[in-house]
């Protein structure tokens, strides 16, 4: 067989693979919202397919510089913190999850190519979304529950997937390589969206909300007129549901109150990790460590919400806070390899904002901003940066919107 004969017959399997893997990507951009399970799935399809793939052709995905050295340092950090952890293995595993979750930012760098594929993918998280978002209405309204959860672990786990989704709605509201059907059901949707965030019940993520739209309109001159008139109509609505519904009030009500008891036990916890962090300074008590020490050694004698003696893993495992959940289980090396990590990424990001000169009002890189902002926002109360459903889908809407930015121009591409 012939030079150019072989070229061609590689190329064709090269294309198959690519194919199989843009399938499964579309696949887990469907399944995020909804099913954990599923999503699991699709990174080992995917892994599976990278290798095979690899190994077959000997074409192994090119890595972007950046984003290999920023995860290479990562991770040569957390190995080192997991070394000298108090249980080695238990934090050692830890950061092998960790690098799971990151996966799905390294996927859609790899195998997102075309504004078609970025399209199916950007259409599959919206059926998502609203598939998630009718379910949680659906729990309320019908099945009486006191507060949303829909397809999540937990009522602050929907509170940050919702952080996640109204940003990238509306961006996708001025795509216009969208149907215009999907621009239309996105606007839809963040009504939709921004209804269930209030059936979550997760205070933090109502705060967080309001401090990204402030962020946009500091950050973003082309979208300040928008964010601010959102933020005013939202207030409004804040204000109106007050007084209309008793059980909003009564769970708004204690954001400003000292004596409840959810905020009595972080603030004791807050403590406590504080305590962590100063008899542990250098490299903390290693990953997923915060439970067990807590629980054992430094929880307030004034703490009500403990785990039984018999088994202190079922208490809290973390501070609800993600700078004191790292600190604490990393000391100075794990606070620096966080703010390295996601540090870069909002540099990054801020550097695709920059170079954006569109007429859109959100560009990629300010919604990537966003989205990352109101992760850290609800994470001065909840630790959600540990959390394997929420990080990757974080870091798949990362590489999606890094992958977008990225075929400005390619391919019939419009911004």
């Amino acid at each position: 067989m012939g030079i150019g004969a072989e070229s061609l017959k590689q190329g064709k399997y090269r294309s198959r693979y690519d194919a199989i893997a843009y399938g499964v990507l579309v696949f887990m951009a469907f399944s995020m919202n909804i099913s954990t399970a599923g999503t699991s799935c699709a990174i080992g399809l995917l892994a599976l397919v990278t290798l095979v793939r690899g190994i077959h052709l000997r074409i192994w995905p090119e890595l972007d510089g950046g984003v290999g050295k920023v995860f290479l340092a990562y991770f040569l950090l957390e190995i080192a913190i997991a070394a000298l952890s108090i249980d080695a293995k238990v934090s050692l595993r830890e950061v092998v999850t960790e690098f799971h979750r990151s996966l799905p930012i390294f996927f859609a760098l790899w195998f997102l190519k075309t504004k078609s594929q970025i399209k199916h993918v950007l259409l599959a998280f919206l059926a998502s979304s609203l598939i998630n978002d009718f379910y949680a209405m659906y729990q309320c309204y019908w099945l009486g529950f006191p507060r949303a959860i829909a397809f999540s672990h937990s009522w602050t786990f929907l509170g940050s997937f919702l952080l996640m989704q109204i940003p990238m709605l509306v961006l996708m509201m001025t795509l216009d390589f969208l149907p215009q059907w999907a621009r239309r059901v996105s606007g839809i949707a963040i009504l939709i969206s921004l209804q269930v965030l209030v059936l979550s019940g997760t205070r933090g993520a109502w705060l967080a909300l309001f401090g990204v739209l402030v962020s946009a309109a500091v950050l973003d001159k082309r979208c300040r007129s928008y964010a601010l008139k959102t933020c005013g109509v939202l207030l409004v609505a804040t204000g109106l549901l007050y007084f209309a519904s008793p059980a909003f009030q009564m769970r708004a009500d204690t954001l400003a109150d000292p004596q409840f008891q959810s905020n009595q036990e972080r603030v004791l916890m807050w403590q406590s990790a504080m305590d962590i962090i100063r008899d542990y300074p250098v490299h903390g008590i290693g990953q997923d460590m915060f439970g067990l020490k807590y629980n054992t050694e430094y929880i307030s004698p004034l703490a009500r919400e403990r785990a039984p003696e018999s088994d202190p893993l079922h208490g809290h495992g973390h501070p609800h806070n993600n700078l004191l959940k790292v600190t604490s289980e990393g000391g100075v090396l794990g606070l620096c390899s966080f703010l390295l990590l996601h540090g870069y990424f909002f540099f990054r990001f801020w550097r695709l904002y920059r170079a954006d000169s569109s007429s859109r009002t959100i560009s990629c890189g300010m919604v990537a901003m966003l989205i990352l902002l109101g992760l850290q926002f609800e994470g001065m109360t909840d630790t959600n940066m540990n959390q394997v459903p929420i990080m990757r889908e974080y870091w798949l809407l990362a590489g999606v919107l890094m992958q977008m930015d990225g075929l400005r121009g390619n391919d019939g591409f419009k911004s």
